[in-house]
Formats: C-alpha cells, sequence, structure tokens
C-alpha cells in the first residue's frame, strides 16, 4: 500500500507528518511521524560517524558537542560542498542526506506500522525547501530522498517539491482561512529566512495561490547562534581572564543552540560549561542577547517590507509566524515596533516548527486522493535564463531571461538562436549555460545593477547578475552548418523542476536532442 506523508527536511530540526482522520468540525487531523526517541519537539538534522559507530538525530547531538569533529550540523547549508570531512572520513552532502532520510524514514515507516496498523511498501513524499534554494540544492535533496530504499522494502517516491512557505500557508489556511485573505507568511529557519504572501480562494481553481516572495538564503536561527556564541566566549574571557580555545570555541556554538531557546521563555539563562575538566557557570540576559542581534532582526523585519512596499495595493489580513527562530520574542517586538503592516493584520505565531510538515502533509494526503497537488499555484523563486556558445555576439554577452522571478507556474519559454561560423567541434557540441538571476526592476540598461532591459521584446540583463547553476550539453552526430536556426526551451513546473530543450532546425526538419543537465554550483 501506498502512504502519502509531508517532510521538512530543516537546518536544525526535522519534522514529518501525515494525515489520519478528521476532527468533530471536519479539520484534516496530521500526526507526527517523530520518533520519541530521539526528541520530543523534532528530529535534530545532525549526523555523527566516527568510524565505529553511525549515529542520528538526538543521538548524534549528544556525541556531537565533545566530539564535533565527527559529525555534520546544518546539512542543508552544506549541500553545494565538494566533501565534507567527518575525522579521516571523506563524504559527499548527497551520502550524508541521504543516510540521514533513510533512518528518519525507517523510523516513520515503523510508527505507521505500530501505532496506526499501516505497512507500506510505497511512501509518496511531499518535500519543502526554503524559497531561496537554488536548482542544484534542490536537485541534491531530491535525489538523494529518491535514493532511499527502507530495510523492508519500501521505497520513496516524490510526489512535489513545495516551497516551505506556502507549505505553512496551506496549514494555516486549512484551519484558519477566509475567503480572499491574503496571507503573509514569515518563515525563520535554522539556516533560511522565507516570506512570502499568499491569496486564499478557496472557491476558485487555484484555493493557494502564492503572489510575491523574497528571502534571504544566509539568514537564520544559525545567524543568532553565531551571537550567543560571541556572548558566551565573551563570558568566558571576562570570568577567566584567558582566551577561548579552538575546542572551547567549537563546543559554545552547540551550548549556544541550548541558551538561545531557553531565553525564549526567560530572562535570563545560566549554563554549566566544562573546559580543561574544570566546570564554570556562564549567564546570559535576554536583554544582552537582543541587543547585540538587533541587527538580524531589522534586516529580517526589512525583507517583510520590501514586499509590501512591492503589494502596497494588497490588504494583507494576517501575519503568520513560522520556523523555530520565530519563537524568540524579538522577532514579533521588532515586527510590531516596525509598523509596516496595518493595524487590524493579525500577527500570530502558529505552529513555527510543525506547520511546514504538517501543510506538505495536508497537500501530500490531497494529492494522493486526486493524483496532483489541489490548485497549488507556485511562483518561479529566481528568474531562469541562458548564456550559449552559438551566439554570434562579438561583446560581452547578455543574459537572455526566459522565465522571470515571481512568474506563476509551470512557466515555458521559447528562445531562438542561429548557429555561428565556429570551427566544427563546436557545430557539433553546444553548451549552454543555465543561469538564476533575481533582477525585478525594468530598465533600458541590462547592466544597471538589479535590473533588466528589453531588447526586441527579449528580457535581458548582465551576466554578472546571474549565477551559474546548470549546464546543458547538446551533442550532435556530426557538425551543423553555420546559420542553422536552434530553437530553445525552458521550463520550470510546479515542483521546482528546471528542464532545456534544444531543437535544430536542418532543411526544414526538427530535430530534437536529448540534453544532459549537470549541476554547475560547488
Amino acid at each position: 500500500m501506498k502512504v502519502s506523508i509531508g517532510l521538512d527536511f530543516g537546518h536544525n530540526y526535522t519534522y514529518i507528518g501525515f494525515v489520519h482522520g478528521v476532527d468533530s468540525s471536519g479539520q484534516k487531523q496530521v500526526q507526527s511521524l517523530v520518533a520519541t526517541r530521539y526528541a520530543t519537539r523534532g528530529i535534530p538534522t545532525l549526523y555523527w560517524n566516527n568510524g565505529k559507530t553511525e549515529l542520528f538525530g538526538a543521538d548524534a547531538q549528544r556525541r556531537f558537542k565533545n566530539h564535533p569533529q565527527f559529525g555534520v550540523e546544518c546539512i542543508k547549508a552544506k549541500l553545494l560542498e565538494q566533501r565534507l570531512m567527518l575525522g579521516d572520513k571523506e563524504y559527499t552532502p548527497s551520502d550524508i542526506v541521504q543516510r540521514m532520510l533513510t533512518r528518519f524514514l525507517e523510523d516513520a515507516a515503523a510508527m505507521l506500522r505500530e501505532s496506526y496498523a499501516l505497512s507500506p511498501d510505497v511512501l509518496e513524499v511531499v518535500m519543502t525547501v526554503p524559497v531561496d534554494f537554488d536548482q542544484a540544492q534542490v536537485r541534491v535533496l531530491r535525489s538523494a530522498l529518491e535514493s532511499v530504499k527502507l530495510s523492508d522494502g519500501t521505497t520513496v517516491e516524490v510526489k512535489s517539491v513545495v516551497q516551505e512557505p506556502v507549505a505553512s500557508a496551506v496549514r494555516y489556511l486549512d484551519k484558519h482561512g477566509k475567503a480572499d485573505d491574503y496571507l503573509l507568511v514569515f518563515d525563520l529557519g535554522g539556516g533560511t529566512l522565507d516570506v512570502a504572501l499568499v491569496k486564499h480562494e478557496p472557491n476558485g481553481d487555484v484555493p493557494f495561490r502564492v503572489i510575491d516572495q523574497d528571502g534571504d538564503r544566509e539568514l537564520g536561527g544559525r545567524r543568532w547562534d553565531e551571537v550567543m556564541a560571541g556572548l558566551l566566549g565573551r563570558a568566558f574571557r571576562e570570568q577567566m581572564g584567558k582566551p577561548t580555545s579552538a575546542a572551547l570555541r567549537r563546543r559554545l556554538k552547540t551550548y549556544a543552540v541550548d541558551a538561545k531557546e531557553q531565553l525564549s521563555e526567560a530572562e535570563r539563562v545560566s549554563l554549566e560549561i566544562e573546559n580543561e575538566g574544570n566546570y564554570i557557570e556562564l549567564s546570559i540576559t535576554r536583554e544582552q542577547f537582543e541587543e547585540a542581534s538587533l541587527d538580524l532582526a531589522e534586516y529580517a523585519v526589512s525583507v517583510i517590507r520590501r514586499i509590501t512596499e512591492r503589494q502596497k495595493d494588497k490588504k494583507i489580513g494576517s501575519l503568520i509566524l513560522t520556523g523555530g527562530g520565530s519563537y524568540m520574542p524579538q522577532i514579533e517586538a521588532s515586527i510590531r515596533a516596525a509598523h509596516i503592516l496595518p493595524k487590524d493584520t493579525r500577527i500570530r505565531c502558529f505552529h513555527p516548527e510543525r506547520a511546514i510538515a504538517e501543510g506538505a502533509a495536508i497537500l501530500a494526503d490531497a494529492a494522493a486522493q486526486t493524483e496532483k497537488l489541489p490548485g497549488l499555484a507556485n511562483i518561479a523563486p529566481h528568474g531562469y535564463g541562458i548564456v550559449e556558445t552559438v551566439s554570434q555576439r562579438s561583446d560581452e554577452p547578455l543574459l537572455r531571461i526566459f522565465i522571470r522571478k515571481n512568474d506563476p507556474l509551470p512557466a515555458s519559454a521559447d528562445g531562438a538562436s542561429v548557429m555561428g561560423n565556429l570551427p566544427e567541434e563546436r557545430r557539433r557540441r553546444s553548451i549552454y549555460g543555465i543561469y538564476e538571476t533575481d533582477v525585478l526592476k525594468e530598465s533600458s540598461d541590462p547592466y544597471e545593477k538589479g535590473c533588466y532591459a528589453v531588447i526586441g521584446g527579449i528580457p535581458y540583463t548582465a551576466i554578472y547578475q546571474g549565477r551559474e547553476v546548470l549546464t546543458a550539453i547538446l551533442t550532435r552526430p556530426s557538425p551543423v552548418p553555420a546559420g542553422t536556426p536552434v530553437k530553445e526551451t525552458l521550463t520550470l513546473n510546479e515542483s521546482l523542476q528546471l528542464s532545456f530543450e534544444a531543437e535544430d532546425t536542418v532543411n526544414n526538419a526538427g530535430i530534437r536532442r536529448q540534453i544532459n543537465i549537470e549541476n554547475r554550483r560547488s
């Protein structure tokens, strides 16, 4: 049998949920599939392996505090690294993610059998990713998940990849939504900040429509952890009168997470920390922490401001705070103090850590019933375009934008070029660089920062304003003549999968070649 689940593989914690029944009011009941032996709140997204013992979750977290050289945390921030060293052993990020997901889904399948009498042979998964993830990062996660096979033979089928704020919005609107309500989702996770404006149209063909999105792939809870680690280090130096060692600084990073979380409830936190066989007590107040991290909170608020300024005509009914970072009182206080939302906008801290997985579970359940996602209108997280070797431009080439940032998905666009008078090898094998870009403003100058220019009806921007994320290679049996028209098509589907096709026209006959796409980011 098939069982549909939602998966939020987070920077700090992982959550898994599935829909099991409805309550008396008809609301879907989303159950957690987090094994209690890992944690009561979520599965710590940690992996630890010293060559003799392999540990995951909370077990890995305990060993990591004293032996961090054998573990990896925040793996989502390291997906594009070539290798990771645990002790003297080398791993790829994809390998570690696959190992972690296998263990987490093994436990989820065991809970399905033991608690719900369900024995799946296929797990259908809706996986979530940050808004600002690029194609290379999404591909690493998706590939790792698709390669999971459980010990009893259960396989994994990825039904869709959904942006995290969208999943949060689905969960909130499923429970509290009003017709034609605009909802702003502020998702401060462990590694990224994602903000999305979503419209709820329950009676339309598309109940959940993403209007706008913004964020920062470097601004997450771990930035506040770094601030706390700095405060603990300063407190140690002041108390002991000597500098911190490299080993102590590594341990302080793990203690910082606990201290930050405790200050979400308390005004002061005291930690007993071991150093060179002695134990010292370090104390930090919430006031100290909030003062030291004020610039981070203000920047997070500025991301909301960017969306509200772009969408001035939209009346935002609710702002929901999700992601573990939203537990910090500083976040809601900073948003209210900025006065960037109408006075009657409801601000709610809604299931900060579980909303993403629960929303994904609702989408997975709906997809299982209808064989497709239920009217979810996503938008392109970035613009996408190409620079290719068939260009005849003699000056610096421009990035030709096929899909613009915030275009509704699925999106597809065609382009046309002409094979230049190139050496035979370059007329036999064309290499296309596929770029992401976040330019939003139109200008007469494609080289103006943050802008694109429409030239001959086609949007262009400077290559420096893009990031090369993929390479597509078109290999022909033999060189084509100079002057051969080449048609290119770039497509981004609802699951954020990017595809590229090229077609030569020789003697008015269309020839479609198989394109090999590979990651370029590292």
